[in-house]
This record gives C-alpha cells, sequence and structure tokens, in this order.
C-alpha cells in the first residue's frame, strides 16, 4: 500500500545522514588525537634534544661537574666545601627569555674557569629551554 509507504523513504535519509554525522565526528577525534599525539612527540624529542646537549656539554667541561675546595667560614676556619658549578648556574633560573654571548674570554687564547664555563652553557641551554617554551628544573 503505497499510502502506507508514504515518508518512509525520508526517514531512510535522515537515518543514514545521522549516521554519517556520527562517523564523521568519531574520524574528527581520532584526528584531533593524533594530532595531540604528534604534538607531544615532537616536545619529547626537543627536551631530549636539550638534556642530550647539556649532557655533552657537561662531559666535555669535567672539571666543572664537582670539585671540592677549601673556604674559609663566618669564623675564618678553613672548612672544605663540594662545588658543583653546573647546579649552582641553574639553582636561581628555570629559563632565560633573553641572552647575550659572554664568553669571549673562554675561547682561543683567552682562559676561563670551569665554573665560567659551566655557567656560560648553563645559560645557552637555559636560553634554548625559553625559545622552546620549557623550563629547566
Amino acid at each position: 500500500d503505497i499510502k502506507q509507504q508514504k515518508g518512509v523513504g525520508m526517514i531512510e535519509v535522515l537515518v543514514a545522514l545521522t549516521l554519517l554525522a556520527i562517523g564523521v565526528l568519531g574520524f574528527t577525534a581520532l584526528q584531533i588525537r593524533a594530532v595531540d599525539a604528534t604534538v607531544e612527540a615532537n616536545n619529547r624529542i626537543q627536551a631530549m634534544n636539550l638534556a642530550r646537549d647539556l649532557a655533552e656539554r657537561i662531559r666535555a667541561n669535567q672539571s666543572g661537574l664537582s670539585k671540592n675546595i677549601t673556604v674559609k667560614d663566618s669564623d675564618g676556619k678553613d672548612t672544605a666545601e663540594k662545588i658543583n658549578a653546573y647546579i649552582n648556574a641553574f639553582k636561581t633560573k628555570s629559563y632565560l627569555a633573553t641572552y647575550t654571548w659572554k664568553g669571549q674570554k673562554c675561547y682561543q687564547t683567552n682562559k676561563c674557569t670551569s665554573a665560567e664555563l659551566a655557567a656560560e652553557d648553563a645559560n645557552q641551554v637555559l636560553y634554548k629551554a625559553g625559545l622552546l617554551g620549557m623550563k629547566i628544573g
């Protein structure tokens, strides 16, 4: 009976469109998650590269890593302290927004101490972290 079939085609089309819309929403959600995973993976790679750069700098300047020195305390007595120039350089900052190279005296015929070189290394790494929107510490 043709009278009972009126509008059934329209309902079938609406059901098909609803299912298609749900499928498109699911695909869009998966695409968003894939983009988020890509961004997270990129951030991890940048952090690993920054850590590798710092490790290479420390390996090249092992004397800045730690050493025992004798200092005078407030009573005038000699006391031994273990100094780690890299830890000291990172203590007060987690990133640098601006950076001016101050390492001129550490290159060619000029000499600088291992602590000065460690501070310069730390400033360079902190500046790179700031450029990437990261903080160290």
